[in-house]
């Protein structure tokens, strides 16, 4: 044991001597103000979970940034190269190969931990699959009953000794670690026989990897911090497999708004199927990309808009695109003017938030993804075209539904999925959400807010996915808790991309590319509602002597607002669900009274949990059938 503290330190060392951080985070104090919206700023915020500290940030995001360059352009070629070369079901044999020659370091692990009989049960599947097998190929042992159990390697076994490692470590290839597991991966490395055959490592790593490449990668794109996301992930993750966390039912119902998780992509190769472009932004002279999917031959054009934050290579968004598609539509996508690439590129404002300036720079990159498809694709658009917008999305097509265009700019249809109708209780409803975990004792919060986490990360196991329709392992403030995660962090990719940009001097603590964690906890202390208070209006004021009020500036970020517009447009269509917890009751109805039979209300699903569902998909793309069967009929 000594001689492995002995290894971890001389690495922990070499480490430290690269590059450690060095900014601390700073705290404004919002005790004492007592203007517009200050309530809010009196609110219990809970304290976000860090389970591995990042003192090495810089040299951390440095390999990280490698391992990119590494995937991107050596792994994922060698993966379309292998995956051209070997079928599905060769690659299937030699990853059977890959495991069962990992057997030393899995008996090992189990051996150190004392678990023997996981051990025997290892050995047992060893001997069988290894002769009867073919050497692993075949998994004879399957067939007899003797299951593989839970995948057991150094690191694990080192936390079961008492190694409780709180460094966070990026490795070379390997990527997201820690110290202690970092210092498992060399024992890890040389307790596989596979790894001592020249070439080995690399080729059995390609055939591990190969059919997750592209949704990795897509992954990276999508995230406004990958490496901060992976970081985090990997980090609850690993507590969880410590714990020993298994993920079980509860007898308090979920909100419905987390079964938004089922939705998916049913062929996963129509991701990779689509375009990328890129169109010029005169505004700010730079350039804004966007994602297209074409039929083989002329079709209507869909444009979607994503949610709050969402990335157009976000998997929910292109699973929608993939409905469109496979129902005759060409499809493009823009990212939410909330993501940093739409906020880096497309925006010039200080920070979004606003509607009456978000609305005219969706807008206006709508008009010029438009002109650069139609223009470069003169002969595959019939002439029609309809808006969906989700959530956020939703909300900005109803904006853009209300405005006053020529028919040649206007779209044939604007389908809104789940929109909010008050920027002010939407808001407010986000952070609720986030602060759900209040209702428990201070000294239960952690440990269960943690929990909630672990039982998240152990749902992406392939082994521990639940099917649609089975429930999700949450309690009612469990559920709530990571919405409302969900949306701070999106939160803090908004504040961050703003302040980094163009600085208002809310921000204390010092903003670096490279060591941005510091700067991210004192995000972190924001809620949506602080956010519009401290940063938007203050931003908007200064512009528009008139929105000093805040209830002006609410009032305008209303749909309300835009009811005779909305009223009058008969081609602008609302899906919701009777149970969306962005909407108050008066919402509900107003919505009723404007949009009368264009709006169809399901039962349950909460905020987008329902859209998994085939039913409901339908529902929502019939009322653009007649934009295909006109297409057919009049060939616009």
């Amino acid at each position: 044991m000594d001689r492995i503290f002995n290894i971890s330190t001389c690495l922990f060392l070499l480490v430290c001597m690269s590059a450690c951080s060095t900014i601390e985070t700073e705290r404004r104090d919002w005790s004492d103000y007592r203007g517009p919206g200050y309530v809010y700023f009196q609110l219990e915020e809970p304290r976000p979970i860090e389970v591995l500290g990042d003192p090495l940030e810089p040299f951390n995001r440095a390999v990280g940034a490698a391992n990119f360059v590494f995937l991107n352009y050596f792994v994922a070629p060698m993966s379309t190269a292998h995956r051209f070369l070997f079928p599905a079901r060769v690659r299937r044999r030699i990853s059977n190969f890959t495991y069962t020659m990992a057997y030393p370091k899995r008996f090992v692990a189990n051996a150190m931990k004392g678990d023997f009989l996981t051990a025997g049960i290892e050995t047992s599947r060893f001997l069988v699959n290894g002769t009867i097998g073919l050497a692993g190929i075949f998994d004879p042992a399957a067939d007899l009953g003797i299951e593989r159990p839970a995948p057991e390697d150094i690191g694990l076994a080192l936390a079961a000794w008492g190694w409780d490692s709180s460094i966070f470590l990026n490795l070379p290839y390997f990527g997201p670690s820690s110290v202690r597991d970092g210092t498992g991966e060399i024992f890890n490395f040389a307790l596989t026989p596979t790894n001592w055959i020249p070439g080995g490592f690399i080729v059995l790593g390609i055939n591990s990897r190969c059919d997750g490449i592209e949704d990795l990668l897509r992954l990276v794109r999508a995230s406004p911090d990958p490496y901060e996301a992976s970081r985090f992930f990997w980090s609850i993750q690993r507590n969880a497999r410590v714990a020993g966390v298994e993920v079980a039912g509860t007898e308090s119902p979920a909100e419905d708004t987390l079964m938004a998780l089922y939705l998916s992509l049913s062929d996963r190769g129509f991701a990779g199927a689509g375009e990328a472009g890129e169109v010029f932004v005169p505004a700010t002279g730079k350039w804004l990309p966007y994602s297209y999917w074409l039929q083989p031959g002329a079709a209507p054009l869909l444009y979607i808009l994503p949610g709050l934050g969402s990335h157009r290579e976000n998997e929910r968004t292109i699973a929608l695109a993939e409905m469109g598609y496979k129902r005759g539509f060409s499809v493009a996508l823009l990212s939410s003017s909330f993501h940093p690439e739409f906020m880096a590129t497309a925006s010039t404002q200080q920070t979004p938030g606003y509607p009456p300036e978000d609305i005219p720079e969706v807008r206006k990159a709508l008009e010029l993804v438009h002109s650069d498809l139609t223009g470069a694709y003169p002969a595959r658009f019939t002439g029609r075209k309809a808006l969906m917008g989700v959530s956020m999305g939703a909300y900005q097509a109803l904006f853009l539904a209300s405005e006053e265009r020529s028919e040649a700019e206007a779209f044939d249809r604007y389908v809104a999925i789940n929109p909010p109708v008050s920027l002010r209780y939407g808001a407010g409803r986000l952070d609720n959400m986030y602060q759900a975990v209040n209702a428990w004792p201070e000294a239960e919060r952690e440990p269960r807010m943690l929990q909630a986490l672990r039982k998240a990360t152990a749902l992406a196991d392939e082994t521990l996915k639940i099917e649609p329709g089975t429930g999700l392992p949450f309690d009612l403030e469990e559920s709530r808790f990571l919405i409302g995660l969900e949306y701070r962090l999106v939160l803090r990719s908004v504040i961050h991309e703003s302040q980094r940009r163009n600085p208002t001097g809310v921000l204390l603590t010092e903003m670096s590319a490279w060591e941005p964690t510091a700067s991210y906890r004192e995000i972190s202390d924001y809620s949506w509602m602080e956010y519009f208070y401290s940063f938007v209006l203050p931003s908007i004021s200064s512009k528009e002597p008139g929105s000093k009020e805040d209830k002006e500036f609410f009032d305008r970020g209303d749909l309300r607002s835009q009811e005779k517009s909305l009223r009058d447009n008969k081609e602008a269509f609302v899906f919701t669900s009777d149970n969306d917890f962005l909407l108050s009751d008066d919402d509900h109805a107003w919505l009723g009274s404007t949009f009368s039979e264009r709006l169809e209300v399901f039962v349950g699903g909460g905020h987008t949990g329902n859209l998994y569902k085939k039913d409901v998909q339908e529902k929502i793309f019939s009322v653009l059938d007649d934009l295909l069967v006109a297409s057919e009929v009049t060939g616009r």
